[in-house]
């Protein structure tokens, strides 16, 4: 079956019908539609009314394969415009997506997380309804047992959507990370170092309690060790959480120099 508009009506068809082989068989065709990286017609499958139907599938526990590429379809669909994101929103998915974080299948838990990850990057009061969903602790549990890499990389990219974005959200829903963070900092992954770095940024760039909070889970001697690391995508976060924990108050500042921050920061300065 050729992947292009013609084919609308019959794939429409397919996913509102009763037929578990033939739902499965055009949801995938919808996902594959959603896929294509120029012009996708995310604007055309939310006018053919079918986004009701994608989220109603995600309850589908007795079939994750369906479960799956719908999440997978929606996920690119919460990649759109924010009035992309909103009608998925609205249709109620964010609770299920949170529910998803506990899936026993690794392929829709993961699926799960990218959705949240986009719905969280698109602007704060949908990461704010994301944390008020519950998605903390779940998503923090990803990251504590022993996934694929694809699932960590994924999931701490979306832990610093959590943490990030202006007006930042309460620290209170957030500071349960910490130690999390504490250890992605040392992944030996850049990618996760980069977006570990960039949610204590975020979560630095706030009042001294918060800061202290952070210098409690045992972040700095790590933070200084990266401002002198190969890679400036990772010296660039941890340079602008050094210099947030450096706005703390006196005690703060000097548990930094004690890590000897100051020559880090003065080779930096000499740095291209």
């Amino acid at each position: 079956m050729s992947l292009n508009l013609d084919n609308l009506p019959q794939m429409v068809a397919g996913v509102m019908g009763n037929n578990p082989s033939t739902q499965k068989e055009y949801m995938t065709q919808f996902r594959r539609l959603l896929s294509v990286e120029k012009n996708t017609p995310i604007q055309e499958v939310i006018d053919a009314h079918v986004v009701p139907r994608f989220v109603e599938f995600l309850s589908r526990d007795d079939n994750p394969a369906l479960q799956f590429e719908a999440a997978w379809a929606l996920t690119n669909i919460v990649s759109g415009t924010s009035d992309n994101t909103k009608v998925v929103i609205e249709q109620g998915a964010v609770p299920i997506f949170v529910k998803l974080l506990s899936s026993p299948n690794d392929d829709v838990r993961e699926q799960a997380v990218w959705a949240l990850g986009n719905i969280s990057g698109d602007s704060p009061p949908c990461r704010d309804l994301v944390l008020e969903s519950g998605a903390v602790e779940p998503l923090l549990r990803q990251l504590q047992t022993k996934g694929s890499h694809s699932m960590t990389r994924i999931a701490t990219w979306t832990l610093s959507n959590f943490c990030g974005e202006m007006p930042r959200p309460s620290f209170d829903r957030v500071k349960i990370a910490l130690p999390t963070l504490a250890e992605l900092i040392c992944h030996d992954d850049e990618e996760v170092v980069v977006d570990s770095c960039k949610a204590l940024s975020y979560l630095t760039d706030g009042p001294n309690d918060a800061i202290q909070a952070i210098i409690e889970a045992d972040v700095c001697g790590r933070l200084v060790e990266l401002l002198t690391n190969s890679s400036p995508d990772v010296q660039a976060p941890a340079l602008r959480t050094v210099g947030n924990i450096l706005t703390g108050n006196s005690q703060q500042k000097q548990l930094l120099i004690n890590h000897n921050v100051h020559s880090c920061l003065l080779s930096l300065l000499g740095s291209p």
